[in-house]
């Protein structure tokens, strides 16, 4: 996955030079809570779900693996789109298996605090709609709630998007055309937009969608899963994989491993 976070620290490069051209109101931080310099009352606070609210708990289901799913699959012959296809069947098929965490301990008492100051909480994903039960599921189990924009209800977009709960699942949507396309559904337009999102591009692409619009936004790329991102392991993942359906946690995983290799080197000896 080196070359995988080479790419994000690139992005991530582009991203803060770019910054200077589009907009004084872009930033890059690894503390979510930067979110409450920029929310005031009837800001809509737009939220990414994997790697900025939650996060698995395991390397196995991780955004990380997602990757080398694709990549994996690629590798053994896989046209482009038939890997594609086979990341979303087993990243789907993961889910109900995953114990997730949030990316840091302070996030839910950071939305409670900004919902009792009267901003709007909005959870996006480029999950598909298909994938809320669980989704909602993982949210319940770290005790996050998103605010309410009414009943659950498709989005108009190119392919098949969702609004429920609080949560925006774009699918294979641009999260920026589903979130305008979402815009559009709502009674009252709020005074101002903070998006915050672990990709760079996805910062990027929100900022440049509001920069010449009346409504004031401040898109935050979120720098906290990088080092994570980094040092994912896809031999942990792939014993955990193995060991389905029961729970292994990183650190059992890595004992495991380490005394396979204890084993392998004593009998070579």
């Amino acid at each position: 996955m080196k070359s995988s976070m080479f790419l994000k620290k690139l992005l991530s490069l582009i991203f803060l030079s770019t910054t200077i051209y589009l907009s004084s109101e872009i930033v890059e931080s690894d503390d979510f809570s930067v979110v409450m310099e920029h929310c005031q009352e009837d800001t809509l606070l737009v939220c990414d779900l994997d790697n900025t609210l939650i996060e698995s708990s395991q390397h196995l289901g991780s955004i990380s693996w997602k990757d080398y799913i694709l990549i994996k699959s690629e590798n053994s012959g896989h046209t482009k789109k038939e890997s594609e296809e086979l990341q979303a069947k087993f990243w789907q098929f993961i889910q109900p298996f995953l114990r997730v965490r949030l990316v840091e301990d302070s996030i839910q008492n950071t939305l409670t605090e900004l919902k009792k100051k009267g901003v709007y909480v909005l959870a996006i994903t480029e999950r598909h709609p298909e994938e809320f039960a669980h989704t909602k599921k993982q949210l319940n189990s770290v005790n996050l709630k998103m605010s309410s924009f009414g009943k659950k209800r498709p989005i108009s977009v190119n392919e098949p998007a969702l609004y429920s709960k609080g949560i925006l699942f774009c699918g294979n949507n641009k999260k920026t055309q589903t979130l305008a396309c979402f815009l559009k559904t709502l009674k009252t337009t709020p005074k101002k937009i903070v998006f915050i999102d672990d990709h760079a591009f996805c910062a990027l692409e929100v900022n440049n969608l509001f920069k010449n619009e009346s409504t004031p936004c401040v898109a935050i790329r979120y720098a906290k899963t990088d080092e994570r991102c980094d040092n994912f392991s896809p031999f942990i993942s792939d014993l955990q994989w193995y060991v389905l359906p029961k729970y292994l946690s990183d650190e059992d995983a890595y004992k495991m491993l380490n005394q396979k290799l204890a084993d392998k080197t004593g009998k070579n000896n």
